[in-house]
């Protein structure tokens, strides 16, 4: 038989903050707030492309990484041009700022994903084989 527990929680509200045993918890009602609450700082993209997509399939939002930008310009365009640029703010908010600024450039945000799939992910980084690369050399002089 479980012996029942009673947990004493700390618990604050103060406009849309909501604090529990000093685990803050955050609740927005503006779409454009969500994505990773981890910031890309081009070190960290496996984690951060790990959080950011999650957030955006809990979002039912994924097909807006992954498809292109609908041909005709009617009909379900008006739904997709809305959370394309939903997902492209939450891309840009969970960047850092000198990541963010290169990002504004792109019109959708498939494009923006790859490209920041293509500079940062440890798979596909040129540059970061190329410091390897380097790094290796250096060693064995």
């Amino acid at each position: 038989m479980a012996a029942n527990r009673s947990i004493q929680l700390d618990k604050t509200e103060s406009g849309n903050q909501h604090i529990e045993a000093g685990v803050e918890y955050k609740a927005f009602s503006n779409p454009f707030s969500f994505g990773s609450t981890i910031k890309l700082d081009g070190a960290n993209y496996d984690v951060w492309a790990r959080t950011f997509m999650l957030s955006v399939v809990g979002h039912g939002k994924k097909y807006i990484l992954e498809e292109d930008e609908p041909v005709e310009k009617t009909g379900k365009y008006a739904r997709w041009e809305e959370e394309n640029n939903i997902i492209s703010v939450w891309l840009m908010n969970s960047t850092q700022p000198h990541i963010a600024v290169g990002l504004c450039y792109y019109n959708t945000t498939k494009d923006m994903w790859n490209s920041l799939r293509q500079t940062y992910s440890q798979d596909k980084n040129i540059s970061k084989i190329y410091r390897f690369t380097k790094n290796c050399y250096k060693c064995s002089k």
